[in-house]
């Protein structure tokens, strides 16, 4: 299977969410600017760099004289991961906590708190990353010239504990906590009253779509995962199955995890129509 076709998506599409979240990042717009769009950048900046690290690691061939190169990318790479699955976290828990409280408040969490928690959010995990090269990392050299860079096996298999427990742990968390918005959002019905009360159940509506596709999307992501664990309990996993089947399922799946979110987000909110179109 050509590389290139299945790739043409994030080539497409790369750009234009780049594009998307600096606009998102240099608004003015007071509404634009509350917990969850602060979330919905740093994520969104983590699943770009997992998208544009993965080809470049996968599908580039590096000289050995640069491999530190392939260092750089395998660490932004992975922590980039785990640092959108924190993001996601945070972003379910902060639609909770607003569906919840007594009058519906889009900045329910003070801006120092939402600080630290983006600075928790890519700093946790660049420290556990960089904590799997303390196993050491092994580096070999092709015929061609080029370089194959991996951690070394210890590190491989804490690394892939410490995936898969975010991942699950990640998963039975998303279920959980949308089930429980839901009910929320269900309640704020009859707790509402005045001639806003439309206005504030449409948006809180849009927002919980918004919310429930990222947590959808990447459980989908999660399963992906899984079937990595599964094919390479064995220590290594086959080139052709990893071509065939393992590679572009994690291509579709991330793609997901990465653009549904902002795709329903632009399709939910006009606002947000009216600040990328104009």
């Amino acid at each position: 299977m050509s590389w290139v076709f299945l790739y043409i998506p994030d080539f497409i599409i790369v750009p234009s969410f780049s594009y998307f979240l600096i606009v998102l990042a240099l608004t003015k717009d007071g509404s634009l600017r509350t917990p969850f769009f602060r979330f919905f950048i740093a994520t969104g900046i983590c699943g770009v760099s997992t998208v544009i690290t993965h080809i470049l690691m996968n599908r580039v061939i590096w000289p050995a004289n640069i491999w530190w190169i392939q260092t750089i990318l395998l660490v932004i790479n992975q922590s980039g991961q785990l640092a959108a699955s924190v993001g996601k976290f945070y972003i379910a828990l902060h639609r909770y906590f607003v569906l919840r409280a007594v009058a519906v408040n889009e900045s329910i969490w003070h801006a120092t708190l939402v600080r630290v928690l983006l600075a928790i959010q890519f700093i946790l995990p660049l420290v556990l990353t960089g904590s799997f090269f303390s196993f050491g990392y092994v580096i070999q050299t092709t015929v061609n010239d080029s370089i194959s860079f991996q951690i070394a096996a210890q590190g491989l298999v804490v690394q892939k504990i410490v995936n898969n427990s975010v991942m699950i742990g990640y998963s039975i968390f998303a279920v959980v906590i949308t089930h429980l918005s839901s009910r929320k959002l269900t309640a704020l019905r009859a707790k509402l009253e005045g001639t806003s009360r439309r206005a504030v159940l449409k948006q809180q509506r849009n927002m919980f779509i918004i919310v429930a596709v990222c947590c959808l999307s990447h459980i989908l992501k999660a399963a992906q995962q899984s079937l990595v664990i599964i094919f390479s309990l064995n220590g290594t996993i086959d080139r052709s199955l990893y071509e065939t089947l393992l590679w572009p399922t994690f291509v579709a799946t991330n793609g997901i995890a990465t653009y549904a979110p902002a795709l329903i987000l632009v399709l939910r909110s006009r606002r947000i129509r009216t600040l990328i179109y104009g």
